[in-house]
């Protein structure tokens, strides 16, 4: 669970507004999934922020909201500010789905709903002052007896159609169970899809559905099909059933899809899709862990469309997350290797790319096309999002290794994924190097084991020069205990007990001799 999802919809909002207006001053990367920066707050003091990325609620900060396991929207930004595939699919989600939500409640919708209500109101007061004249029973025989055959038939069914539930009971009941008794009557078939196919589309836990279920039966399917294309009027009242964005989320929506490509017009379609992607951007709304109802959609919309092999691979890109959806292209694509090259063009062009998920769509290629070079693809982009060593074993064992190290070397600025590759490497210099600055100084002492020997005077001054320089900035704990950090770095280094106990000798005798609290943590820092 990200820390998005940990966090409330209004910490998100305003977190990302936090980022955007520039509000994380700086930050610093601690471990694989733990990040440390400062936030500018409301105040004038920036709030110190710890988020961790694999373990949410290990993440705090200094405010006042973030108190126990609350994400905050400190965190929220930091978490912006570290993680760009996660704030470019933030970006999208809500240019796509707020957009349109916002679009819904705009003054003129407010306007019309209120001249509505308005012309309503004297309606009802007009009826309530009326009073039947004497001769009202004379007026309307009248009226009826000069009335066309044709216009008494037009004027019945509206008043009819008026209380719809009324005049099935009382009117259209026995006509309608006759239809339902007939199996070969297309009304009544009809009927009962709709009827059953209300109950589905009405059932909004989409976590727990079972989306395998058969929506139409076959013989369903074979009436359904040759009554189609042959009935204007039953094809339209078809459609009423059919054409349902919420029912393509089962699987056998695929059928109803080819159906109505296959007889109606190219606008049409496209006027379809439109309703089908509307609903797959509301459902993110609902669902969270599960891909399946958003993968259908997808592949509803994409067997609706006459997407070429460029746009089916952008499409692969940018649904890299919806597991189902990439299964089914690629098991149905007639040609995979010119569609993994497609795909593979698109994911060098592509600036931001979520790379565990388009690491896990070249393992997927790589059952169809067992190449070393789509292994080393899928090895690369797994490194890229883990950081775990085991993909630079399995990159070291293929035919491009050096042009994949070269690749990570100058194209990634992760300091924990550059640490690791010269770890692998065994290049200490460049390590060295790379995590003497401030922005890397807690992964310098996190690697203090991997460079003391060969750099252990150097560390030693580095780490006292940035003690001295943090216990200037002010006089208090809490600062103090920041400045520890650079004690226990101390201690970790060759004879780090002798030299901590020569450093704190040299303390006593200097100006700061009488800062007791400073002493305090240091000595608790030591302890622990």
């Amino acid at each position: 669970m990200s820390i998005l999802n940990s966090a409330s919809s209004k910490s998100v909002y305003r977190g990302y507004d936090y980022y955007k207006e520039g509000n994380v001053i700086a930050y610093t990367q601690l471990s694989d999934f733990e990040y440390e920066g400062e936030v500018q707050g409301t105040n004038k003091n920036p709030y110190h922020v710890v988020i961790n990325t694999e373990h949410p609620k290990s993440s705090h900060c200094d405010c006042p909201f973030a108190n126990g396991n609350t994400i905050c929207k400190h965190m929220v930004a930091l978490f912006f500010a570290v993680s760009p595939e996660d704030l470019k699919d933030y970006e999208d989600w809500s240019e796509n789905d707020y957009e349109d939500e916002y679009e819904e409640y705009d003054e003129d919708y407010y306007y019309d709903d209120y001249y509505d209500y308005d012309r309503y109101e004297n309606y009802n007061r007009y009826k309530s002052d009326f009073v039947k004249p004497i001769f009202f029973d004379e007026l309307l025989s009248n009226f009826v007896n000069n009335l066309s055959e044709e216009k008494l038939k037009n004027i019945l069914i509206n008043e009819l159609k008026r209380n719809e539930e009324y005049t099935f009971n009382n009117y259209l009941k026995n006509d309608f169970q006759k239809y339902s008794s007939d199996k070969n009557n297309i009304h009544g078939i009809i009927d009962k899809i709709n009827k059953s196919f209300y109950k589905l589309s009405h059932d909004y836990d989409y976590n727990n559905k079972d989306y395998t279920v058969n929506l139409l039966s076959k013989s369903e399917k074979e009436k359904i099909s040759k009554i189609y294309a042959s009935n204007k009027e039953m094809k339209d009242n078809i459609d009423k059933v059919f054409l349902n964005p919420e029912l393509a989320t089962y699987n056998d929506y695929r059928w109803i899809a080819m159906l109505y490509k296959s007889n109606n017009s190219e606008k049409d379609v496209q006027a379809y899709i439109e309703k089908l992607t509307s609903f797959h951007n509301t459902l993110k709304h609902y669902s969270i862990k599960n891909t399946v109802p958003k993968s259908n959609v997808l592949i509803t919309i994409y067997l609706l469309n006459n997407y070429n092999l460029m746009e089916i691979a952008k499409s692969l890109v940018k649904n890299c997350k919806y597991e189902e959806y990439i299964d089914y292209i690629i098991e149905n694509y007639n040609d995979c290797e010119k569609l993994y090259k497609a795909f593979n063009e698109e994911v060098e062009n592509e600036k931001y790319i979520n790379r565990e998920y388009i690491s896990k769509i070249y393992y997927r290629f790589y059952f169809d096309l067992p190449y070393d070079d789509i292994y080393a693809q899928y090895s690369y982009y797994s490194f890229l999002h883990s950081k775990n060593i085991r993909y630079l074993l399995a990159l070291k064992n293929s035919s491009r290794f050096d042009y994949y190290i070269d690749k990570l070397l100058n194209n990634t600025k992760d300091v924990i994924a550059l640490e690791k590759i010269y770890l692998f490497l065994n290049k200490k210099e460049e390590l060295f190097h790379l995590l003497l600055t401030k922005e890397n100084e807690y992964r310098l002492i996190a690697n203090i084991d991997n460079l003391k020997d060969e750099y252990n005077n150097e560390i030693l001054s580095y780490l006292k020069a940035r003690f001295y320089e943090v216990v200037e900035i002010e006089k208090s704990r809490e600062n103090y205990r920041r400045a520890t950090i650079y004690i226990k770095g101390i201690s970790m280094l060759n004879n780090g007990e002798e030299l901590v106990n020569n450093f704190i000798n040299e303390l006593k005798k200097s100006n700061y001799s009488k800062r007791t609290a400073l002493f305090d943590e240091i000595y608790n820092a030591i302890v622990r």
